[in-house]
């Protein structure tokens, strides 16, 4: 199972303007991340949890309620999952999505994508 070529690229985009934007209104913000903790999932542990204490404060606090996914903050369910005709569960395919997601983020805080 994996998301489409076209769909990594359009989270790669996603994820590369919310580091973008954090610069600008954050700078320093990778100091504040733990990969290891890292959970995209928990309102806690993503990215703008671990920055600015949970989700909604961060996206207040940045002006973004209700297009975090644009920033990758969150995850757009339009993003399509090749399955190789094998039928899977709803559970499967949102895990795979979450994935996707975090393994971008860590790819691009890793090698300093977007300072």
């Amino acid at each position: 199972m994996n998301i489409t070529e076209q769909n990594q690229g359009e989270i790669k985009l996603r994820v590369r303007a919310g580091m973008a934007l954090l610069d600008k209104e954050r700078p320093g913000w990778r100091d504040a991340i733990n990969l290891d903790k890292l959970d995209l999932q928990s309102c806690y542990k993503c990215i703008l949890g671990q920055i600015y204490s949970d989700f909604i404060t961060g996206c207040s606090i940045l002006g973004i309620e209700g297009e975090a996914n644009s920033y990758g903050f969150d995850v757009d369910w339009q993003v399509t999952v090749e399955w190789n005709d094998v039928e899977v569960s709803d559970e499967i395919q949102e895990e795979v999505i979450w994935n996707a997601y975090k393994e971008t983020w860590v790819q691009e805080i890793s090698c300093g994508g977007g300072e």
